[in-house]
């Protein structure tokens, strides 16, 4: 793994898989917006991301999100990605463990479905089962 990206807080960190192409964002903790805005936004980057269209988000340890951060996800950078990945993006999300957070992403999942429904977003609770389902 190819360290792409490290927040200040070290609460996310991005790596990129070469041999399985895809990349992983790992999502710990409290992650201020900054962070969180910063770490989607590095996706767009063909640079670093490598053009890569597969995403591996890991939140198993993730505690906090701001509201503000979640809808930003929904207005900005749901329809820059629209722009910039078309209908080929594929992310296989690994659910935080507090239930809180698992309650907000099926609510923002059923959100950026209604955004756009091409892109293929699934959730999980085991890493090994999301990385499976992303690479085939």
């Amino acid at each position: 793994m190819l360290p792409i990206y490290e927040a200040t807080a070290k609460g996310v960190s991005a790596f990129i898989n070469n041999k399985e192409q895809y990349v992983l964002l790992k999502m710990e903790g409290e992650v201020s917006d900054q962070e969180y805005k910063e770490a989607f936004e590095m996706l767009l980057d063909k640079e670093k991301t490598q053009g890569y269209n597969r995403l591996l988000l890991s939140q198993e340890n993730l505690n906090q999100v701001s509201a503000s951060a979640r809808a930003w996800l929904l207005m900005k950078f749901m329809p820059a990605a629209q722009k910039h990945f078309g209908t080929n993006f594929k992310v296989a999300i690994v659910r935080s463990l507090s239930p809180l957070q698992k309650l907000t992403s099926k609510l923002l999942l059923g959100s950026l479905m209604q955004i756009n429904s091409k892109f293929q977003i699934q959730y999980f609770d085991d890493r090994i089962q999301a990385k499976e389902w992303l690479i085939k």
